[in-house]
């Protein structure tokens, strides 16, 4: 059956874009997980009954938003984000040492709760407030590339996330300190939530009286503080996050 007899919603868009939904709707319910393989454009457009050349735009599409990476020769594949660090690396990381051979390679977690959220939290995530969400802190620690969890590094972000409950019905504090370094690997791997789109405002900031303590910095201290919405490929906001960066070890970079 044609795709806009199967779903009567794709009627009122371009074609492409309703085959889009189809493939993003299939990969978030996990019938494509993370690293597998999708059929290739014949058998998608036999699939949902188009024509090639609209599955090929469909397929360009995610590809552009991340969703699907293409391998030369072997087909299309939903993108790792936990295993395609270089990736996630250049679409989401935009704070970053400054000193060569030294990265975040660790992160602490700090707090893991459930409340409400607050009027601001709701009116940046586009929710109800006393909505419940998901509120985590994270220490972000610099350490030499390679060096074991064991070895000491330095702390010199924070981060403070807010997520939808329902967004993230399965996700628990123990699931979380199990992948700290690959969060958007996290929310996928874990939780089904792929996200393919970030709006990023930097601001300069003071780090906190606890921030200062646990960087080793005195008061008052300079620091960069950026405010993230992500989205997922629906274009729903899935979190909010605002990481706190001190400014004379790490910069911004412009992607």
């Amino acid at each position: 059956m044609p795709l806009n007899q199967l779903f009567p919603a794709v009627q009122r868009k371009a074609l492409y874009e309703g085959v889009k939904d189809e493939i993003a709707r299939r990969i978030r319910q996990d019938v494509w997980s993370a690293g597998t393989m999708i059929p290739n454009e014949i058998e998608l457009a036999r699939l949902f009954q188009v024509s090639q050349g609209t599955v090929r735009r469909a397929l360009h599409e995610l590809v552009e938003a991340g969703l699907l990476v293409r391998r030369q020769g072997k087909g299309t594949f939903v993108n790792d984000y936990g295993l395609n660090r270089d990736f996630t690396d250049r679409q989401f990381v935009r704070i970053r040492p400054d000193r060569e051979g030294v990265w975040r390679s660790r992160a602490r977690l700090v707090l893991f709760e459930e409340i409400p959220a607050s009027l601001k939290v709701a009116g940046l995530l586009g929710i109800t407030p006393t909505t419940p969400v998901l509120h985590v802190r994270r220490e972000l620690v610099a350490a030499t590339i390679g060096a074991g969890e064991n070895e000491p590094g330095v702390v010199d972000a924070f981060d403070e996330i807010f997520l939808p409950r329902d967004v993230f019905p399965t996700l628990t504090a123990e699931m979380f300190g199990k992948d700290l370094r690959t969060l958007y690997g996290l929310y996928q791997g874990r939780c089904g939530v792929t996200v393919t789109r970030v709006e990023d405002m930097a601001k300069a900031a003071l780090v906190n009286p606890e921030q200062a303590a646990a960087a080793g910095v005195a008061m008052p201290y300079p620091a960069i503080q950026l405010q993230r919405l992500s989205f997922d490929v629906t274009g729903r906001a899935v979190e909010l996050r605002y990481l706190t960066t001190i400014t004379d070890r790490c910069h911004f970079v412009f992607n």
